[in-house]
């Protein structure tokens, strides 16, 4: 199990929440929840009906981690807006208990569901909390992820391919040959944020000169992130192909975190990749 995308998980804060968007919204939500376990089914029917409600739930990827965190203070009164949602869904909530609604199979499944992952969540941090990494796990994962933890600042010149507009459709080598110009006329001397503005595809950054938000290195694809991790500041790369197009990147600034934050991320990121083991210790 991936606690990673489990931090990503669950329908909605259950199947009613979906229903509560068909309220709001007056249209159809999708249904999220199977049919109810047949009252004849055997224990290891019902572990399979888990099995496929969690995984529907992954598939969605609904963030329930929150409900574990101390509350955001800036976050914490609802606005106006939403205090109306929350009593619809109070209200909403009521009627089912009355009815009964709350002892049907398909909602008793889906409560388990969630629970399942609530409770996942709860046992993955205290693992977490327990697990020990020594200074020298940190200093052999440094040493095998360089530059994976610093703040990289970053522009690009996104250069398409495929279809631009309702007019234009530009083919894989003409894109390819573009971008290479490009990164030829930065090698000569040409200032890169004039030619994002004029030259980039990325219509959201090209006005600030191809200019990024600052990226942790883990969260850089692989097919970048070695390219940006060798390049000192103020140098260039690529063309670099991506999924729609090929990109010329600049590496403005990179920014090292102190020591503490690093052990932090380091200690998590050990811990993550140690996790199946860690899980099979727990069970014994």
């Amino acid at each position: 199990m991936d606690f990673r995308r489990l931090r990503m998980t669950a329908a909605r804060l259950m199947a009613s929440i979906m229903i509560m968007g068909s309220a709001f919204q007056g249209t159809a939500a999708p249904a999220a929840v199977p049919p109810p376990i047949p009252a004849s089914a055997s224990k290891a029917e019902g572990e399979r009906y888990l099995d496929s409600a969690i995984g529907r739930m992954l598939r969605i990827g609904t963030n329930l981690s929150w409900l574990l965190r101390p509350s955001d203070p800036e976050m914490a009164v609802p606005s106006a807006a939403q205090m109306i949602e929350i009593h619809r869904i109070r209200n909403l909530a009521s009627i089912a208990e009355k009815r009964g609604l709350d002892h049907s199979g398909a909602a008793q499944d889906a409560i388990s569901a969630v629970r399942a992952v609530i409770l996942a969540e709860i046992a993955w941090e205290s693992i977490m909390r327990d697990a020990t990494v020594t200074d020298d796990d940190i200093a052999r994962y440094g040493a095998a992820h360089p530059g994976i933890f610093d703040q990289y600042a970053i522009r690009h010149i996104f250069v398409a391919s495929g279809q631009i507009d309702a007019e234009t459709k530009r083919s894989e080598s003409d894109a390819s040959r573009r971008a290479m110009e490009i990164k030829r006329k930065i090698d000569s001397g040409a200032d890169f944020s004039a030619l994002a503005k004029t030259h980039s595809d990325d219509a959201a950054t090209a006005s600030e000169g191809g200019l990024l938000s600052p990226v942790l290195g883990s969260n850089i694809a692989d097919t970048f992130f070695p390219l940006l991790a060798q390049l000192p500041e103020g140098g260039t790369a690529g063309p670099v192909q991506g999924q729609s197009g090929y990109h010329v990147l600049r590496l403005d600034r990179r920014i090292t975190p102190d020591k503490d934050v690093y052990r932090r991320q380091a200690r998590d990121a050990i811990i993550v990749e140690r996790r199946d083991m860690l899980i099979q210790q727990a069970l014994k």
